[in-house]
C-alpha cells in the first residue's frame, strides 16, 4: 500500500513530509496513523529535538482533512485529528509547521467562510511565523528547526509543556463541552452532512437545506 507520508532524519531533525498530490495533500486517517508512528519513533531518540512537518509540494501545505474518509462512529476520543493533535501536544519535541492558537476572530473567519487563504493571509492571522519563496520553503524551515535544536532539550520540553499547560487551563466547563458534543453529533447525523460529503466527492456545490 502506497504511503503518502515520507519520513527522514536530517541533521538530528525529524522531517515528516505530507505527499498526497492527487488530493492536494488532504490528510486521511491512514496518513495520520503513519505520522503518529513517526512521532513515536522520534520520541525515543534523544538526539532529535525538533520535528518538522512539511509538504512535498512547494505550493500547498494541505487542503485539510480528507472528507471522504469521515466516519459516523468517530467521537471526540477516537477521531484521528484528535489523536494527532494530542500526540503533537504531548510530545517532548518541538513541532514546527502546525497551526496552533489564532484567536476567536480568525477562527470564525476560517470556519464560517471556508475560504482559501494564501501565505500572506496566514502571516497576518498569526498562523505562520514567516513565509518563504517556494523553492526555499523546506530549507528555511530546516534552518528554523536548527536554531531551536541548539537549545537544551530539557528546557525546550519544559517550555513547550508549560505553555500547553497554560493553554489547557483556559478550558470549557462541563456543560459547554456537553453542548458542543451534542451539536457535533447532531451535525454528523444530518442530511446536510451527507449532502456535503456527497457533493465533495462529486466535485459540485452542495445543496444544504438545514436538516
Amino acid at each position: 500500500m502506497e504511503s503518502f507520508v515520507k519520513f527522514q532524519i536530517i541533521d538530528n531533525i525529524g522531517q515528516i513530509l505530507i505527499d498526497n498530490p492527487k488530493k492536494k495533500n488532504a490528510i486521511s486517517p491512514e496518513m495520520i496513523k503513519d505520522m503518529i508512528g513517526h512521532i513515536n519513533f522520534i520520541e525515543e531518540d534523544p538526539q532529535v529535538k525538533c520535528i518538522l512537518i512539511a509538504s512535498s509540494n512547494d505550493k500547498i501545505f494541505s487542503s485539510g482533512y480528507d472528507i471522504s474518509s469521515i466516519k459516523e462512529d468517530y467521537n471526540d476520543l477516537n477521531h484521528p485529528l484528535i489523536k494527532i493533535t494530542n500526540h503533537i501536544k504531548n510530545s517532548g519535541k518541538i513541532v514546527v509547521n502546525f497551526i496552533n492558537c489564532i484567536g476567536i476572530s480568525n477562527t470564525k473567519k476560517i470556519f464560517l467562510t471556508a475560504d482559501k487563504f494564501n501565505s500572506n493571509d496566514a502571516l497576518e492571522m498569526g498562523i505562520a511565523n514567516f513565509i518563504s519563496e517556494n523553492s526555499e520553503t523546506i530549507s528555511d524551515a530546516m534552518e528554523f528547526c536548527k536554531k531551536i535544536s541548539k537549545n537544551a532539550p530539557l528546557s525546550l520540553s519544559t517550555l513547550k509543556k508549560s505553555i500547553n499547560a497554560f493553554q489547557s487551563s483556559q478550558t470549557l466547563n462541563d456543560n459547554d463541552q456537553g453542548l458542543i458534543k451534542n451539536l457535533i453529533f447532531k451535525i454528523q447525523n444530518s442530511d446536510d452532512f451527507i449532502e456535503g460529503r456527497k457533493a465533495f466527492n462529486e466535485k459540485r456545490e452542495p445543496n444544504f437545506k438545514g436538516k
